[in-house]
């Protein structure tokens, strides 16, 4: 968790935090995959991290499915030179106060929980709860115009 927030790469990192039994995670994940649609020939990638227990994986990876999950070809390029094989991951920890202190100290463990990192892990936007989808557009716009000059 912590190599993912280090961000050591050129990209936005959207990290959301969520269960399958988290009604506001399930509502909110539509938005998620929309807003990653939007940006996902840019330099702006998805990572979810389920929360449920191991053994609820098969549940977890059907979710994923059904909400269409995938990577786009630019991603998954790009997550292949990191090393991984995902952007999908499944929480094996015990301690959920571990992972928010990996991740962001000011995240105490409610779900659903997202963090917008910048390239080197500094987080410009937050939130837990449910996204406000227009809000979330808003930072990760404002990060391309300052970054790149969109």
């Amino acid at each position: 968790a912590k190599a993912l927030a280090d961000n050591k790469t050129d990209k936005l990192r959207l990290i959301n935090f969520w269960s399958t039994t988290c009604g506001p995670c399930v509502a909110e994940f539509p938005e998620l995959i929309d807003t990653y649609r939007r940006f996902q020939n840019r330099p702006v990638e998805l990572i979810t991290v389920s929360t449920d227990p191991i053994v609820a994986r098969m549940k977890v990876l059907k979710f994923l499915k059904e909400q269409q999950a995938a990577l786009s070809p630019r991603t998954a390029k790009s997550v292949a030179k990191e090393g991984r094989k995902s952007n999908n991951y499944v929480y094996t920890g015990q301690n959920l106060d571990k992972l928010a202190e990996a991740i962001d100290t000011k995240w105490n463990g409610a779900l659903p929980h997202s963090v917008l990192l910048a390239p080197n892990g500094k987080i410009i936007w937050r939130h837990t709860g449910q996204i406000n989808a227009i809000k979330l557009r808003r930072a990760i716009v404002g990060w391309l115009d300052k970054a790149h000059g969109e």
